[in-house]
C-alpha cells in the first residue's frame, strides 16, 4: 500500500486548505497511509482533520518577529524542514500532493532525484502573493523549473489549464480535477448564529460573500455597488464571512457611507457552509479565482448566485445556473443584482434552483471527484 503525503502552506479557512483536508479524510477511507504536512503555524482547520491522518506540524514560519534575521531564519527553516521530510521520503514508494505555492517548492526539495512522486496541485491562474503582484515573475519562474520535475500537475480551473499549460512542464501530465463541495460535519456556533438572524431579520433580500479581506476578492467595488443599491431603495442585507488586511479600510468605507444598517462584516466564519442558508443570493465579484470553493458551496445550499467572470465561475453558472456580472466595477455589480431582482419572476428563479440542484448532483459528485483522485496513486 502506498504512503500518500498531502502537504499545505497553512490550516487557515481557503479553497486550497479545504480541499487539502478532504482529500487526506477521503484517501484515508481507500485505506492508505495519508500525511497530512503543514508548514506555517496555523490550526483553524485542524479539528477538520480525521484521527486516521497522521498530522505534521512544521510551524517554520512562526517566531518572534522582533528577533535578528528573521527572513533568514525562516529561509533556514524552509531548508531544514524540506530535508527531514526527504529523510522520511527517501527510498519509499510515496505520492506527494501539494497545495499552495510554498508548499510545491517545499514539495520539490523534499522528492527532487527521488523515487517518491511529485504532484503539483495548481489552485488560481496565477502564483503571486495574497498581498502584492510584485513578486509574480520570480513566482512564476519557481513553479515552471519545479513542474519539470513534477509527476503531474492537477488543476482546479479549465482556465487555469489554459492560462498556465504553456509555462509549465509536463505538459502531457497536466490534468483537471474539478473542487468537491466540502462540509465537514460542525456544530452551529450560536452567537455567529443570532448575530446573523437579528441582522437579516425581515430583510427581503439577502446576499452573502465569502472570502479574505483582500484585493483580488474585489470588496472594495463590492462595498460601492453596495451604496449604489442603497440609494436606489432596494431592500437588501448584505453580510461578508472573512478576514483580511484590508478590513480596516473597508470598514471606514461602511462607516462613512451609511452602510452600517444594511452591510454586516462576520470575520471569520468556520464551516462557513452551514450558515449560508440563511441567505437568499450569493455574490462573487473576484478579480481572480480557480474553481471557487465558495461558489459551489452556496449553490449547494440553494443561493442563486452572482459572478463576474474569474476562474471557472461563468462556466459554473452557465446554463441558467446564476447571473453574470460582465465586469468587476461597481456599477456593473449593481445592475446585475438590481436588474434580475426587478425582472425576475418565481418560475425563472425556481428554474435556476432546479439547474443548481442538478449540476452539483451530477457535476461535481464526490464520488467522481475522488476516482479521479485515485487514478493518480498507481
Amino acid at each position: 500500500m502506498k504512503n500518500i503525503y498531502i502537504i499545505c502552506s497553512s490550516l487557515n479557512i481557503g479553497g486550497a486548505e479545504m480541499q487539502s483536508v478532504w482529500l487526506a479524510n477521503k484517501l484515508t477511507t481507500f485505506g492508505f497511509s495519508v500525511n497530512f504536512v503543514v508548514l506555517k503555524n496555523s490550526t483553524m482547520l485542524t479539528k477538520f482533520i480525521s484521527r486516521d491522518v497522521n498530522l505534521i506540524e512544521y510551524k517554520m514560519y512562526s517566531g518572534n518577529k522582533n528577533k535578528n534575521f528573521v527572513k533568514f531564519r525562516k529561509l533556514y527553516n524552509f531548508l531544514y524542514g524540506s530535508y527531514l521530510l526527504r529523510k522520511k521520503l527517501i527510498n519509499r514508494d510515496t505520492i506527494v500532493f501539494t497545495f499552495l505555492f510554498h508548499a510545491n517548492i517545499f514539495g520539490f526539495l523534499a522528492t527532487f532525484l527521488s523515487s517518491s512522486k511529485h504532484i503539483i496541485c495548481i489552485r488560481n491562474d496565477r502564483f503571486s502573493s495574497r498581498s502584492s503582484t510584485s513578486n509574480i515573475w520570480t513566482r512564476n519562474l519557481l513553479i515552471s523549473l519545479t513542474s519539470l520535475f513534477s509527476y503531474k500537475i492537477i488543476f482546479n480551473s479549465k482556465k487555469s489549464l489554459a492560462k498556465l499549460n504553456r509555462t509549465l512542464g509536463n505538459k502531457n501530465n497536466h490534468l483537471v480535477i474539478p473542487n468537491a463541495v466540502v462540509n465537514f460535519k460542525d456544530d452551529l456556533d450560536k452567537n455567529i448564529l443570532k448575530k446573523l438572524s437579528y441582522f437579516l431579520d425581515g430583510s427581503k433580500t439577502k446576499i452573502l460573500s465569502v472570502g479574505r479581506l483582500e484585493p483580488i476578492k474585489n470588496y472594495g467595488n463590492i462595498l460601492k455597488a453596495m451604496s449604489i443599491l442603497k440609494k436606489s431603495d432596494l431592500d437588501f442585507k448584505f453580510v461578508i464571512f472573512g478576514k483580511g488586511y484590508l478590513e480596516e479600510e473597508l470598514k471606514e468605507y461602511i462607516n462613512n457611507n451609511d452602510l452600517d444598517d444594511s452591510v454586516l462584516m462576520m470575520g471569520v466564519v468556520k464551516n462557513a457552509v452551514n450558515y449560508m442558508q440563511l441567505f437568499d443570493y450569493f455574490l462573487l465579484a473576484s478579480i481572480h479565482e480557480g474553481f471557487p470553493n465558495s461558489l459551489i458551496e452556496s449553490m449547494s445550499k440553494g443561493l442563486i448566485p452572482f459572478a463576474t467572470d474569474s476562474g471557472d465561475s461563468f462556466e459554473i453558472i452557465s446554463n441558467n445556473r446564476g447571473i453574470k456580472i460582465e465586469n468587476t466595477q461597481p456599477e456593473s455589480i449593481a445592475y446585475s443584482i438590481k436588474n434580475f431582482l426587478d425582472s425576475t419572476e418565481e418560475k425563472s428563479a425556481s428554474e435556476i434552483e432546479h439547474n443548481i440542484k442538478n449540476y452539483i448532483q451530477k457535476d461535481l459528485n464526490e464520488a467522481n471527484i475522488i476516482k479521479q483522485w485515485l487514478s493518480l496513486i498507481k
